[in-house]
């Protein structure tokens, strides 16, 4: 209720973070601002104890609300349960939320895409440089750009629009 989420909301929670091994896990800081710009949803920035800065310069360029980066994997687990749609890296988020069976956007830029198992709850966008960079430990700006605001847009309204069609 702090942060004014009721129930008939509809979240989108946003993951930040990756290991800081593989800084090209995490998609572009501005492609982040520019989603969720253009969202009708709440959205839910979700950082850890390693993204606070960045979290702090997209809340101040936004009306995300966002968790404590320090809170506890059992409070991290809360919070991305209350989000109807994830989208996240290839990252402890991605496992947790489909742990949770939540409807996930899994954005896959230097890391096999064929090892995430989506069950049926996650659906992969794969950045078209994943061979050139492959299992990079190099931040590569251009790698995290590859997949694009539109790309991730269409995919979480393709969600809802599927809910909406379930629910008729």
């Amino acid at each position: 209720e702090k942060n004014n989420i009721y129930p008939e909301d509809k979240v989108i929670g946003i993951n930040l973070g990756t290991a800081k091994r593989w800084p090209s896990k995490a998609w572009k800081k501005e492609f982040i601002i520019d989603l969720i710009k253009k969202l009708p949803y709440k959205v839910l920035v979700l950082a850890g104890p390693h993204e606070i800065t960045l979290q702090e310069e997209i809340l101040s360029q936004t009306n995300a609300i966002t968790n404590n980066p320090l809170n506890t994997d059992l409070e991290f687990f809360s919070v991305v349960d209350i989000c109807d749609v994830i989208v996240t890296g290839d990252s402890f988020c991605l496992h947790v939320a489909l742990g949770l069976k939540k409807k996930t956007i899994a954005l896959i830029f230097c890391t096999s895409a064929s090892e995430i198992e989506p069950y049926e709850y996650a659906t992969k966008i794969v950045s078209p440089f994943l061979h050139e960079y492959y299992y990079t430990d190099k931040d590569v700006d251009h790698l995290r750009g590859s997949i694009t605001v539109d790309q991730v847009y269409q995919e979480i309204t393709r969600l809802f629009q599927e809910d909406a069609t379930r629910k008729l």
